[in-house]
């Protein structure tokens, strides 16, 4: 638990907006270096293996914390012991600071200070992206009051489920999915998008009694994506989202292929790729739903 503290507090200083405090009212962050929020709870008569086997149940009761109004601290942390010494990290962050490329550049880098210290850690997140996008202009942009996140999950109408694919079913279904008309190969994510998306059709047609037509979203890391490229620890919400339509035919209630809404998401991402920095444009000015957060830091 010390090792856990202590690479927290080194990897602060490099994410040190994180230890700093939201300003609701102006709708920037303090970086005043107060630390982020950090719990250690006890779990009594439970062995992590016994939550495990209801981590199904478990993520269902999670998601009703979700959304709702953001406070500060920016981070809260959680650490839940077990009887047995094993040990959930639970975590409260905000996406009005950072998209989950952030989050997740944030957790490598703990992790990578835990195990092998700060020395030879490749992780160094750049700020004020947007200052350079906005060539000079973002300090005189006027920010929106941002709204609290929706809450999606907790609802009776909400289900959340955890549906495991297995490797070798999922390059089998990138072979059956391919065509040589494609302009590469589908990637992973867009075969299980495509083999849900067709569920979720099935299900559909027989509710409604017709093949409706439908969207699927994906978002997307805008850091690879602009030209040039962004340094590839930019740090905040540098993102967008790709859709990709499939029109259903009046007269025709049959599925698509599961080859056929693979090419429409390939060629989506294909297309996404050519207005990419159009898009970057209007999320800058906050019109797709990024907000451009500024940051203060004390100088001591």
């Amino acid at each position: 638990m010390d090792r856990l503290e202590t690479s927290l507090s080194e990897t602060l200083t490099r994410f040190y907006p994180l230890a700093g405090r939201y300003i609701k009212d102006g709708n920037w962050v303090d970086c005043n270096d107060e630390g982020v929020e950090f719990f250690v709870a006890k779990v009594k008569g439970c062995r992590l293996s016994e939550f495990l086997s209801r981590r199904d149940e478990m993520i269902d009761q999670i998601s009703h914390l979700a959304g709702g109004e953001f406070t500060s601290p920016v981070v809260s942390i959680q650490i839940s012991m077990f009887d047995c010494g094993g040990l959930v990290m639970g975590f409260r962050l905000s996406h009005y600071l950072f998209d989950a490329f952030s989050a997740i550049s944030f957790f490598t880098s703990w992790a990578t200070a835990s195990r092998q210290g700060m020395d030879d850690h490749e992780i160094w997140p750049t700020f004020g992206v947007s200052n350079s996008i906005l060539a000079g202009a973002a300090n005189d942009l006027r920010l929106p009051k941002m709204k609290p996140m929706p809450r999606l999950m907790g609802t009776d109408n909400g289900v959340t489920k955890r549906i495991v694919f297995d490797g070798a079913e999922v390059s089998a279904l990138r072979a059956i999915s391919h065509d040589p008309s494609f302009p590469r190969k589908p990637s992973r994510v867009e075969v299980v998008t495509a083999l849900i998306w067709k569920a979720r059709m099935r299900v559909s047609r027989a509710k409604h009694g017709r093949l409706r037509t439908s969207l699927a979203a994906h978002t997307i890391n805008l850091r690879p994506r602009i030209i040039p490229p962004l340094p590839r620890w930019s740090f905040g919400n540098l993102q967008s989202r790709v859709t990709t339509k499939f029109m259903a035919a009046a007269d025709d209630d049959r599925l698509p292929e599961l080859k056929d809404l693979v090419g429409l998401l390939i060629d989506s991402f294909t297309k996404s790729k050519e207005t990419v920095v159009r898009r970057m444009c209007l999320l800058c000015r906050c019109k797709k739903g990024m907000s451009y957060m500024k940051l203060q830091r004390k100088v001591k």
